[in-house]
């Protein structure tokens, strides 16, 4: 009976840890935010923001990376939170799902695409060209990077359609920096919102 009686109490203790651990790790998460809000050594968009400190802890358990590494990566950019190409790059190395990542570029380095190795298979990445960011605007917007760094920005945006193509969960639902400065518009001045409003949009947009 006793037996009985003990495992049934320490079920009873399991359960109720586990109901009351989320809570008490969220309420730790909440307050480390409120502290971190307060630093000088976080981008401007999350200082004395802890909901926004809040999102990027929150992100930073997901992805493995430390907040302040998720902090200096988000850009909120025509009303849109984006991730820094670099960043992504890292999510594609960090999640071990491609093995030989590689760019490859044609012979006269006007066009790129990510090559890589999954489970012995090589799969490939959509052909970014220098053709298609003319023809897309990308590169004639005042400013554009693709006119002074060209070969880069091949590789990011080759990163981003690869890892959209068959990795689409590394990008949580945000486009690239990148991606949202060729595409967006800055004419009509986006209304304040919180990088967690920003975060819940770029979702809705991506069910």
């Amino acid at each position: 009976m006793n037996g009985s009686k003990d495992s049934t109490e320490d079920r009873l203790a399991r359960e109720i840890d586990a109901i009351s651990r989320p809570r008490v790790e969220h309420d730790a998460l909440v307050e480390r935010a409120k502290l971190l809000s307060h630093s000088d050594l976080i981008p401007p968009a999350f200082q004395k923001k802890p909901a926004n400190v809040l999102v990027a802890l929150e992100l930073a358990q997901e992805t493995g990376f430390s907040a302040l590494m998720v902090m200096q990566n988000i850009y909120i950019i025509h009303g849109k939170a984006s991730l820094s190409s670099a960043f992504l790059l890292s999510l594609l190395y960090k999640s071990n799902l491609f093995q030989d990542i590689i760019f490859e570029f044609n012979d006269s380095k006007t066009a790129c695409r990510v090559k890589a190795t999954k489970k012995e298979v090589e799969v490939f990445g959509t052909w970014i060209t220098l053709e298609m960011a003319r023809a897309e605007g990308w590169s004639t917007k005042p400013g554009s990077k693709w006119k002074t760094l060209p070969e880069l920005m091949l590789q990011y945006r080759a990163a981003a359609f690869f890892c959209r193509i068959h990795a689409p969960h590394l990008l949580m639902g945000f486009q690239t920096e990148d991606e949202v400065r060729d595409v967006g518009s800055s004419a009509e001045p986006p209304k304040k919102k919180t990088v967690r409003d920003l975060i819940d949009g770029a979702k809705d947009e991506n069910l």
